[in-house]
């Protein structure tokens, strides 16, 4: 089996300790992001990465990549960690390499991302332990995400 098979994806979600009570931690967290998240998209595509990316495609759409990422963010936290959800992280995965965004830069996009969750959850739940055991999950399931991508990125430079 290749290696996005449904057995990698087994042992990404074994290997990260990926428990029920982490799906259930995600989509309380959904609840809170949702609302705020075409903000924290469009502050996220404010950034310096990402307003040189403007500069260098001329059909860059903000509105557009923002719908997008609202909908995968929507999916990776409903907690389906499934081969539908590989495919979806595999083809992104290499969209993005085909338009020269480094592993480096998807690191750091999803490092920002990830900081722009937490402040929020802390917010929304006033309690540090809380926002620890919310976070944790969201690691959780946000690095099986980047090591699919990055996955993907491997596949393309050995094609």
């Amino acid at each position: 089996m290749d290696m996005f098979g449904t057995e990698v994806l087994g042992d990404y979600v074994e290997h990260m300790e990926v428990r029920e009570q982490d799906l259930v931690n995600v989509r309380e967290v959904w609840r809170i992001l949702s609302p705020n998240m075409r903000s924290i998209l469009g502050d996220f595509y404010k950034t310096q990465y990402l307003v040189q990316a403007h500069s260098q495609f001329r059909n860059f759409n903000v509105e557009r990549l923002i719908e997008k990422q609202f909908a995968y963010w929507n999916n990776l936290f409903s907690g389906a960690i499934d081969s539908a959800y590989r495919d979806q992280v595999r083809k992104i995965g290499m969209t993005h390499r085909k338009y020269n965004i480094s592993m480096g830069q998807y690191i750091l996009a999803y490092g920002w991302l990830l900081n722009r969750f937490e402040e929020l959850v802390r917010k929304y739940t006033r309690c540090a332990e809380r926002t620890l055991d919310l976070m944790s999950s969201v690691r959780r399931l946000v690095f099986i995400d980047m090591a699919l991508a990055a996955d993907a990125y491997y596949v393309v430079f050995i094609d």
